[in-house]
């Protein structure tokens, strides 16, 4: 069985009947598949100290977040201008530079204790030192949530 299709200018297309619907755009007939529903839930993450549970994007999100002010943080230790310009004084400039040289020890010592705990759990230790790395706790947490197997 095939579907015969029609563009309005009557040029004939033959295709296999699969289960697709018909959608105009721009003067022409185009085929675009259903999307499949899985009927799964989006996952989600248990907050840590608190009995809550946030959607993995509103995760995402946190991390975006997280992410962000680091690279401000690094941008207001090294940079110069927000000394310049007067927002930080130098002093504050030499103790954020401190503080950054922390974060990236504490973050290094947390992703290498990320990709051990993901390849317990059978999952890729390289792509989970780097969320380590760049997210520190927040991503060993998300790795210690999850059961063997990748779930």
């Amino acid at each position: 069985a095939a579907l015969r299709l029609q563009s309005p200018s009557g040029l004939r297309s033959t295709r296999p009947a699969l289960p697709f619907r018909n959608i105009l755009y721009g003067g022409c007939t185009c085929l675009r598949a259903k999307p499949e529903s899985t009927g799964e839930a989006p996952s989600s993450i248990k907050l840590p100290l608190i009995d809550r549970s946030i959607s993995s994007q509103t995760y995402l999100f946190l991390e975006v977040g997280v992410l962000l002010a680091q690279l401000a943080l690094v941008d207001a230790a090294f940079s110069g201008d927000w000394s310049r310009i007067g927002v930080i004084s130098t002093d504050t400039e030499l103790l954020l530079q401190k503080v950054v040289l922390f974060i990236v020890a504490a973050h290094t010592v947390v992703g290498v204790i990320t990709a051990y705990a993901a390849a317990q759990r059978d999952l890729n230790p390289v792509t989970n030192f780097g969320k380590g790395l760049l997210f520190g706790s927040m991503a060993l947490y998300e790795v210690l949530q999850k059961e063997k197997g990748g779930a």
